[in-house]
């Protein structure tokens, strides 16, 4: 069990933190069904305004040139994968999706997902896009920011922003079982000073790294291995889960949450 602070729980019981999120497990076939598509539409329709410069992504804390609308996964690339804008920067972007189909979502939220278990069957397909951006498997460069970067997220490999050729199809593990460290279930949450250190410890990176974060992208693989992950809509339901460590931290030190640097 967690150790939350008792005016954390009352503040919770009062209605003014977050409705609890489900867990994608604990809910039927039909209904992770149901989630995947909405969470699927999601990702091949809706568009997020994010800082550019020279017609590239930057990252929110970057100079930029102003900004530009892209693709839900395009927009991923404005996530500054280290330190505090890693957890405060994921969940605006959780966020988003929620202000746009939370009337399809258990208490207007992503459910959460545990990697200990199996990807549920719903969420083990990466399906390429039809339609909108991408029409035509590959047909949207790396430059072009208003698609969906097809030939990153659906063909058989890309060359990543180092030249790495990087084998990808659709997702390659169904049953990661990587369990949550007792150290973000429990009252050790506490002993993090501050949301950075936190972040740093999940480990935001991709390409290797240790962090419980990285293991569980790296273990799945295929696109959840790259910064194109949000493709797939177990992104949205694993981050859902970083999400909640981030809470309990901010419960445990009854903070309040900071912002991603959107403006």
């Amino acid at each position: 069990m967690t150790s939350t602070p008792a005016s954390a729980s009352a503040a919770r019981d009062a209605g003014s933190g977050p409705s609890p999120r489900v867990d994608l497990g604990s809910l039927s076939a039909a209904e992770q069904q149901r989630i995947n598509d909405a969470i699927d539409g999601y990702i091949r329709t809706a568009k997020l305004s994010v800082p550019a410069r020279r017609g590239e992504v930057v990252p929110w804390e970057d100079p930029s040139e102003g900004k530009v609308s892209v693709s839900v996964v395009r927009a991923h690339h404005a996530i500054h994968h280290q330190g505090e804008h890693f957890l405060t920067c994921h969940r605006w972007y959780l966020g988003q999706m929620e202000a746009a189909i939370g009337h399809q979502l258990p208490n207007g939220r992503l459910p959460s997902w545990k990697p200990s278990a199996q990807v549920p069957a719903p969420f083990f397909q990466l399906d390429p896009p039809t339609g909108g951006d991408c029409e035509t498997l590959g047909s949207v460069s790396s430059t072009n920011n208003s698609g969906l970067l097809c030939e990153f997220a659906y063909t058989n490999s890309y060359t990543n922003v180092h030249g790495r050729r990087v084998n990808v199809k659709g997702l390659e593990t169904q049953a990661p079982a990587v369990p949550i460290p007792t150290r973000y279930t429990t009252k050790e949450i506490c002993k993090f000073p501050s949301v950075g250190a936190l972040a740093d410890d999940l480990g935001g990176g991709f390409g290797g790294g240790t962090g419980f974060h990285t293991v569980v992208h790296e273990t799945i693989g295929g696109t959840m291995r790259t910064m194109d992950s949000p493709a797939a809509p177990i992104f949205w339901v694993w981050h859902a889960t970083v999400d909640e460590i981030y809470q309990r931290w901010i419960d445990c030190k009854v903070a309040a949450p900071k912002a991603c640097p959107t403006n």
